[in-house]
């Protein structure tokens, strides 16, 4: 892999070191999630005055999708 990417053996090493620096960082499965509070959508993707938080959802399934809508 090193050779494709036409990089010194040094060069990789640090690749590899920032991410493993990245990964120690990540939550691991089956831990609890960090507070938030969240302004809600409307149908249309618009902002309205009412919040979700994570806290109201304890206790119940819960899928999260990330992405930018901007």
């Amino acid at each position: 892999m090193r050779q494709e990417m036409n990089i010194s053996r040094e060069e990789f090493d640090e690749i590899l070191e920032r991410q493993a620096a990245r990964e120690a960082q990540t939550p691991a499965v089956g831990t609890v999630a960090p507070a938030f509070r969240h302004r809600r959508l409307d149908q249309k993707g618009k902002r309205t005055d009412y919040f979700l938080e994570l806290a109201a959802l304890r206790g119940r399934p819960l899928g999260l999708v990330f992405g930018s809508y901007t």
